[in-house]
């Protein structure tokens, strides 16, 4: 039976993410009244030797039975995914018509030239890199990572897998349709800005809508522009799902911040 909400909202975090990175945008979907789901990505939040194991092949098998469920439930489902989430999510959408619309925040399309080779090899003579800092130029949110901080290793194999995937991931982007929201910072460290406009003007949706953060980092679900973020988002949704948008006021303040 399905359910009587705006929508269903899956929101996918990023490579050596959590579902940390996204709780504060889906609460603020879900008191708009969507449905919002929050995943764990397999191999992720475990140890590194154990995070080694897992890639490309089990994140989309994860993304998939998600949206299996969320469609038998709600008839649709809205992606929502941030830097490797992103990533999936655009895969995802450009297989699966029950995407009705869907947002890439710091979506990875090519990343940075000579990544990929440095990646084939730097995986088996570096399995695991310290990972210490969180990239956001809000420093109480910085501190707040450290605080917070389970493992302080990160296996290198995923990335190599993310690296394999992303020609694919371009491949398919004329194929997505769907209303879709691209977000991008000019001072993103780990995805240049340059991807999200790539992903603007390859996929085929005739409503599209690109925005380009002037202070966040990559993390921009919890950085500064973080109101601003979920504001862009929930009036998407409701463009998506033929509701009227918000008031535009409190956007303006925060921009004007």
């Amino acid at each position: 039976m399905q359910e009587n909400q705006q929508g269903a909202c899956l929101l996918i975090h990023g490579i050596n993410g959590t579902p940390y990175d996204m709780q504060d945008l889906a609460a603020e979907i879900t008191t708009r009244g969507f449905y919002a789901e929050t995943m764990l990505l397999p191999g992720h939040d475990v140890e590194p030797w154990v995070a080694h194991h897992y890639g490309w092949d089990e994140w989309t098998a994860a993304v998939r039975e998600r949206c299996d469920i969320l469609t038998a439930r709600f008839g649709s489902v809205i992606l929502i995914g941030h830097s490797m989430g992103g990533a999936l999510a655009l895969h995802q959408a450009a297989q699966d018509a029950q995407v009705t619309a869907l947002v890439a925040m710091c979506a990875p399309a090519e990343l940075h030239a000579g990544l990929l080779p440095l990646a084939r090899h730097g995986h088996r003579l570096l399995p695991f890199l310290p990972s210490v800092f969180d990239d956001t130029s809000d420093s109480r949110e910085r501190w707040g990572y450290l605080r917070r901080r389970r493992l302080w290793f990160s296996a290198t194999k995923p990335l190599y897998s993310l690296l394999q995937a992303l020609p694919t991931v371009r491949q398919e982007l004329r194929q997505i349709q769907c209303p879709t929201l691209i977000i991008a910072a000019r001072n993103d460290h780990v995805v240049p800005a340059r991807d999200g406009a790539y992903i603007y003007d390859h996929i085929s949706a005739v409503e599209k809508e690109f925005v380009l953060l002037e202070h966040s980092w990559h993390i921009v679900t919890r950085d500064v522009e973080r109101d601003l973020v979920a504001m862009k988002v929930v009036n998407f949704l409701r463009r998506a799902t033929k509701l009227p948008p918000t008031s535009t006021a409190s956007e303006n303040a925060v921009r004007h911040l």
